[in-house]
């Protein structure tokens, strides 16, 4: 949900709570989070929404971000895109 709904973490209803969740899990559970993320293309990273998202993520629930995707030609098959993508 990160790309294409990052108002999950940012203002939907229990946005607050689901990161409150991930701080608790973390503190009491001594436990990391990490999200995985499906980034197809660097342009996904570029919306405020999303890097927004992304710094509440790490900045207050300390979560890491990983990113997967499928090799696509024509869209990501290029090494450039796939270093502009973190």
């Amino acid at each position: 949900s990160l790309t294409f709904w990052p108002q999950r973490f940012l203002t939907d209803e229990d946005a607050d709570e689901v990161l409150e969740l991930m701080k608790e899990i973390r503190q009491v559970g001594r436990r990391h989070i990490t999200i995985m993320a499906h980034l197809g293309h660097a342009r996904e990273l570029k919306t405020q929404k999303v890097r927004q998202a992304i710094r509440r993520l790490q900045n207050e629930a300390k979560v890491v971000i990983r990113s997967q995707a499928p090799l696509m030609r024509g869209i990501n098959d290029d090494a450039k895109i796939w270093s502009e993508k973190w």
